[in-house]
């Protein structure tokens, strides 16, 4: 029993392995698709990239494990099949559930690291991950800039028209107060400073103005 137990264990691993490092690795090639955009070619770090990509494995596992173990399973007894190493081991007096059985633990066990994967890891990689985006977005403010989109930061509603290098054009920003009508600030262009010492970044607007409605006649500003 010990035998055929490391035999099917041996067989599945190297397959397992396999397919875990190829769907990461296509899971990552798809991040890094959908971030490059934003991150990586907007100047951002080298080393903050590599650590937010790093944050993003235990997520990624989420799926590549389950993945990785049906792909092994699939193609260790698809090989045993072909050579009707099933067939002897049958003749050889072990039941399917014996066969299976050294499967079925490694199931629960990657089950269990799972449970733990979804419950500790993930939340605290995610956590580190949105610290990196914020001091990426500190260091290269316009990384978080899309053109044309509506981006929330607290209490503002960001609107930029046009990138072009580091200058925004087509500025808008909407102010929200609670129970009461939004300031429209409007301004032609702007850039992001740094505070230096300090995570924070200031916005510096040129050729602006500022609507705010007049409490007694919301109508007029």
């Amino acid at each position: 029993m010990r035998i055929l137990r490391n035999y099917v264990l041996k067989e599945t691993a190297g397959p397992f392995f396999i397919a875990l490092s190829v769907f990461v690795f296509i899971l990552l090639i798809g991040n890094l698709i959908q971030s490059s955009d934003k991150i990586i070619t907007k100047g951002a770090d080298i080393i903050e990239i590599l650590k937010f990509f790093a944050c993003k494995i235990p997520y990624l596992l989420r799926y590549a494990l389950p993945m990785s173990l049906l792909t092994a399973i699939l193609l260790t007894f698809g090989r045993f099949s072909s050579d009707n190493e099933i067939i002897a081991m049958r003749a050889s007096g072990f039941s399917l559930y014996r066969i299976i059985f050294p499967l079925i633990a490694i199931g629960l066990i990657l089950s269990l690291f799972s449970v733990m994967l979804n419950d500790k890891l993930i939340p605290k990689s995610h956590f580190v991950s949105r610290k990196i985006l914020t001091r990426i977005a500190v260091k290269t403010p316009l990384s978080v800039i899309e053109e044309g989109t509506f981006i929330k930061f607290k209490d503002h509603i960001l609107f930029v028209n046009r990138v072009k290098k580091n200058k925004l054009r087509g500025i808008k920003i909407f102010q929200t107060q609670e129970g009461k009508i939004p300031r429209i600030i409007v301004a032609k262009e702007g850039k992001f400073i740094p505070v230096k010492d300090k995570n924070l970044i200031k916005l510096e607007l040129k050729d602006g103005n500022l609507s705010e409605p007049k409490e007694e006649n919301p109508n007029e500003f």
